[in-house]
């Protein structure tokens, strides 16, 4: 069976086992590819547990570090040449990918053990992990978005907080002044910004479309409800919401865009408070986090994870293993994720870092995440569908090509149908 090799990865894992290690000349070396994060704080912190775990162990970590686009190509050429990595880090849609491709080591033992120790886990990516009952990836975080919103420019137009996606498209439309360069939404469709396919996700549930139906298999992207989504895209392009360079963003550009005052409201992870913490402290008494707007539907917002997978080539699996265990003990686990990032297990949401009304918010959004399958199950048909990036090439055609939301829904449906045939087959 041939099978799509289009695949992203990075690298994480560790802690301390009673392993006797047989240290030869230099020591044991595991290589790791890891996704670049948007926070500083966090990629120095899994660069200095390497260096730790060196320290405690004898075996080196060499942390190999891409973003997004780039983690993509080198999984890709990894997988064609045969020069995986020991570890990868990813996000959600890799370890079912990987998982067919037949690449990836079982984990449910290094999942249950860290079950045992830290009790529920919390949130939805847990499905994203597994095939039927075991464990691929061992899940490490999630990551959850909310509509960062400058509350000062709301006030200067009358308004307050939107509640809704019309809401954000009104506040938008009225905060927008080209002359002075800002822009009431700053989100880029581009196939380069995978912030794009996680919002885009968000909004069609929101107004009860989705790619697949609840079967996991059946199309469902052909209807009046996406539809809807992409007249609300077309519409606050043509009133010039979106800045013009948005077509070609890629995945740090929103950041961007919020930082240097570009844009009145982004959808984002909270990398960009705690770059904005970092860089415009003042910025902070002018703005705020909202929960995910609500659509016909409800408030959905897209279950977002990173997971770490051990590769079944690794010369070194036991220390992949304790590596992971590693980077999951408590007190550096809770410094790599606290407040920026949601915990993958119940206990930390309750360790001190949450108190910030504004951190506080991407935890409470937890509660209307929702799988790439939704409705349905997460498939490796619906993790390609959002790997090839093939919704943000449909919103860039319809702009570009100035299409209707039927034409470009027509016009893509074949590559979706491409994908299911090539999995089920």
């Amino acid at each position: 069976m041939k099978i799509a090799k289009t695949v992203i990865v990075a690298l994480l894992v560790g802690w301390q086992c009673s392993l006797s290690l047989s240290v030869m000349a230099g020591g044991p070396k595991l290589t790791a590819y890891w996704q670049r994060w948007h926070a500083k704080y966090y990629n120095e912190g899994i660069n200095q547990a390497g260096r730790e775990f060196e320290k405690r162990t004898g075996c080196k970590v060499e942390i190999v570090w891409a973003g997004g686009e780039d983690l993509r190509l080198k999984y890709n050429m990894a997988i064609e040449t045969n020069t995986l990595p020991d570890l990868g880090e990813g996000m959600a849609f890799y370890p079912k990918m990987f998982q067919r491709l037949g690449i990836l080591e079982q984990t449910s033992d290094l999942v249950e053990n860290l079950v045992e120790q830290y009790g529920d886990f919390y949130g939805e990516i847990i499905p994203y992990s597994k095939f039927g009952e075991a464990f691929y990836a061992i899940p490490f975080f999630t990551i959850v978005e909310a509509l960062h919103v400058r509350t000062d420019r709301l006030a200067q137009v009358g308004l307050s907080l939107p509640e809704t996606w019309e809401d954000v498209l009104t506040a938008a439309k009225k905060t927008t002044n080209p002359k002075k360069h800002i822009y009431g939404f700053g989100e880029g469709p581009s196939r380069s910004n995978i912030d794009h396919a996680k919002w885009m996700r968000a909004m069609l549930w929101s107004y009860g479309a989705s790619v697949f139906g609840k079967n996991g298999t059946t199309i469902t992207l052909q209807s009046p409800q996406t539809t809807q989504v992409l007249q609300w895209i077309k519409e606050g392009w043509e009133a010039k919401i979106f800045p013009p360079d948005a077509l070609q963003w890629g995945g740090g550009d929103n950041n961007k865009s919020w930082l240097s005052g570009q844009a009145t409201m982004i959808w984002n992870a909270a990398s960009t408070l705690s770059d904005t913490r970092e860089e415009i402290p003042e910025l902070l008494d002018k703005c705020t986090m909202v929960k995910a707007p609500a659509g016909p539907a409800g408030r959905k917002a897209f279950a977002s994870g990173h997971f770490i997978m051990i590769f079944k080539d690794s010369a070194y699996p036991d220390l992949a293993r304790e590596f992971v265990r590693f980077l999951f003990e408590k007190e550096r686990y809770s410094k790599l994720t606290i407040p920026y990032l949601v915990p993958v297990f119940e206990v930390f949401t309750r360790e001190p870092g949450w108190e910030d009304p504004l951190d506080r918010v991407f935890l409470e959004n937890t509660s209307c995440i929702k799988t790439v399958g939704y409705p349905g199950p997460v498939t490796v048909m619906a993790c390609e569908v959002m790997n090839r990036m093939i919704l943000a090439d449909m919103v860039s055609s319809m702009i570009l090509y100035d299409l209707t939301p039927e034409e470009v829904i027509s016009k893509f449906i074949p590559q979706i149908e491409a994908i299911v045939k090539r999995w089920q087959n």
